[in-house]
């Protein structure tokens, strides 16, 4: 009888096993890094499609100020159109100031108006929903999405014509919504987008950013329901100015409407929050829109 042999068990290389691990590590972060990203990409392009299929701001009353008002508003118009001519198709059905309200309002009845703040990110519907919270997490379309959306709180008018309106925006790493605010704390940027616009079915306004600085979100700051004139919305707004992190040559009264711009600061603190003022510096109304005359090319 022969001796029987033991088959040895193969080692596994310990190599190949560190190699796996490494591997599976490896994949399951790229795996999350995606799907952090995912929501970005989507809330991206989905406004993207909505910027483009119901607005057109090239050839519209987008609040120009008069002639001798600035001139930095007339750079950063012809800015804007320059960018925006090229990109937009001549068949988009939009109203007299470069916004498809209807289209909107089909889409989303929650959409009151449209905020703009030239050459920045700042181009998004404002919606306002039954809950104050919920358009902190659904995209201006309705959908859900963590981005979400650029929002008035539920009090707030359906015509946008209250004393002092909050609105508010996620501060996005990668400049979406509210994004970009923090780089106020620079003059110089200041200088160059110092005008922010909201339109609405009836109306183009032009709002003057007249300062800005951090606070914490239980701040007076977020003060509502005043009265334009009133004796408390004058203290108010002088509040506002004295907190600003500099001075600039737009100072309310308290007779002014304005607009607050709030969004979380960079700091990270969570109830710390980046603001930024505006104050209402000209309207235009449209049964006093005059179309502008076709010029040749665009009658070609």
């Amino acid at each position: 009888m022969g001796s029987l042999k033991v088959r040895e068990k193969k080692k596994f290389p310990v190599f190949t096993l560190f190699f796996l691990i490494l591997l599976c590590a490896a994949g399951f972060m790229f795996y999350m890094a995606f799907k952090e990203q995912v929501p970005y990409w989507i809330s991206d392009y989905k406004s993207k499609q909505v910027q483009e299929g119901y607005t057109d701001f090239a050839d519209s009353a987008d609040g120009t100020l008069p002639y001798d008002f600035t001139d930095r508003k007339t750079a950063a118009k012809d800015s804007d159109k320059k960018k925006t001519s090229e990109k937009k198709s001549q068949n988009i059905p939009q109203d007299w100031n470069g916004v498809d309200w209807n289209g909107l309002k089909k889409m989303n009845p929650d959409i009151i108006g449209w905020i703009r703040i030239p050459d920045l990110a700042v181009n998004y519907a404002v919606l306002k929903g039954t809950a104050d919270n919920y358009y902190l997490y659904h995209h201006m379309d309705g959908s859900y999405n963590i981005l979400g959306s650029i929002f008035a709180e539920k009090g707030t008018s359906e015509d946008l014509d209250d004393a002092h309106i909050i609105l508010y925006g996620h501060n996005m790493a990668s400049g979406q919504m509210f994004g970009q605010l923090s780089n106020y704390t620079d003059t110089g940027f200041w200088k160059k987008h110092s005008y922010m616009y909201i339109y609405t079915p009836e109306e183009t306004r032009t709002y003057a950013i007249y300062d800005v600085y951090n606070c914490l979100d239980n701040d007076r700051t977020y003060t509502i329901g005043f009265t334009l004139g009133s004796k408390d919305f004058r203290k108010w707004v002088k509040y506002s100015i004295k907190k600003g992190y500099y001075s600039t040559e737009f100072k309310p009264t308290g007779d002014e409407q304005i607009i607050t711009l709030s969004t979380c600061a960079d700091s990270g603190v969570i109830n710390n929050r980046f603001i930024a003022n505006c104050m209402l510096v000209d309207t235009q109304v449209k049964e006093d829109y005059v179309a502008p005359t076709p010029t040749a090319k665009q009658e070609k």
